[in-house]
């Protein structure tokens, strides 16, 4: 623990320290602040064995959702509405050594690194924290402590230290921004902010950094998985990307298979069941419904039933044989569309 200590003298230089202008290796080719909670094994989307396919490239990025992009779109204005309520910082989103965006990679383990949302510099320049944006629904408010303490979701207090670690700084900036749900159809929209404050913990951060290094010398870099405890998105993608076709017959299962299409068959049946639940209570939804657009609820969100927009459907089989192509004007307009593997699951019957 000591020996991870010594690395949080402050910054002699304002812009130009090693540390801030090292070239960025790429998100998945390193352990950054938003990768803690998973392996740590404290994140609800993302398990430590998830964690090691990305960072070992076996899988691809996050795909691109809504909340993602939501993030991208109101970052910058959500960072100038903190710089207009907070005169006192110089609040940047670009090294002006290097030009790019903040990037920040500690000195003795390379593959430790951080990328900041925005950092603060007082009038001098000189850089006394930062800054880390966030978006969130009004319904997990609740999650979130007062505005001024350090309660946060589990995952951005662990970022927010990391990088008050790696950037040598006494604390860390958070601010987000609530999105409340419209009643109708239409894009979320602001209703309120909240600014915390995370004073830089050592002892929390020599705890990363130890398991970081641990994580990267052990899993990472000879290739090696860790415990597979828990499955999630990731995973599936992972599954999906490394197996896209079938090349071997069927094989009898060995036992430790057998328990795996075991736990299948039984969440299948669960799900057989639960499904059958759901078309109940919908049509119970819809009776009440009737022909209105929906119902809603400011405390349960809202449920809809609308008509779909008509459209036009080509019989373009019946088309063809009305006209009759030749066969070479056929081929020139027809593409092989690959095949996708379906999983079908079929109980042995009693």
């Amino acid at each position: 623990m000591t020996e991870t200590f010594r690395h949080h003298e402050p910054f002699e230089r304002r812009f130009d320290a090693p540390e801030l202008t090292a070239p960025n290796p790429g998100f998945h080719r390193s352990i950054g602040g938003s990768s803690l909670a998973a392996i740590l094994g404290v994140s609800p989307w993302e398990s430590p064995y998830e964690a090691w396919l990305k960072m070992t490239g076996k899988v691809g990025p996050t795909p691109d959702n809504q909340y993602m992009a939501r993030g991208r779109k109101w970052e910058p204005i959500i960072a100038d509405i903190y710089q207009a309520a907070h005169p006192e910082f110089q609040v940047s989103d670009e090294n002006p050594v290097t030009g790019q965006s903040w990037f920040v990679r500690d000195t003795e383990h390379e593959y430790l690194t951080g990328q900041p949302d925005r950092i603060l510099a007082d009038p001098y320049g000189t850089i006394v924290s930062g800054l880390e944006i966030k978006t969130a629904s009004a319904r997990t408010a609740a999650s979130w402590g007062a505005e001024g303490s350090d309660e946060v979701p589990q995952g951005y207090l662990l970022q927010s230290n990391w990088y008050a670690g790696l950037m040598r700084v006494k604390s860390w900036k958070l601010y987000v921004m609530f999105f409340a749900e419209p009643q109708f159809d239409g894009p979320e929209m602001p209703s309120r902010t909240r600014e915390y404050n995370i004073d830089f913990d050592p002892e929390l951060y020599a705890l990363c950094y130890d398991r970081a290094v641990d994580f990267w010398e052990n899993f990472v870099l000879p290739d090696v998985a860790p415990e597979q405890t828990k499955v999630g998105d990731t995973f599936i993608r992972y599954v999906k990307e490394a197996f896209p076709k079938n090349i071997q017959p069927i094989a009898e299962a060995t036992p430790d298979e057998e328990a795996v299409m075991s736990a299948v068959i039984a969440a299948k049946q669960k799900a057989d069941e639960a499904a059958k639940e759901f078309e109940l209570e919908k049509a119970r939804a819809q009776a009440i419904i009737g022909d209105r657009d929906g119902l809603f609820s400011e405390t349960l969100g809202k449920i809809t039933w609308k008509c779909s927009k008509d459209r036009e459907n080509i019989d373009y089989k019946g088309l063809i044989a009305e006209i009759k192509p030749e066969a070479s004007i056929i081929a020139k307009y027809t593409t092989v569309k690959p095949g996708s593997r379906t999983f079908l699951v079929s109980p042995k019957k009693n």
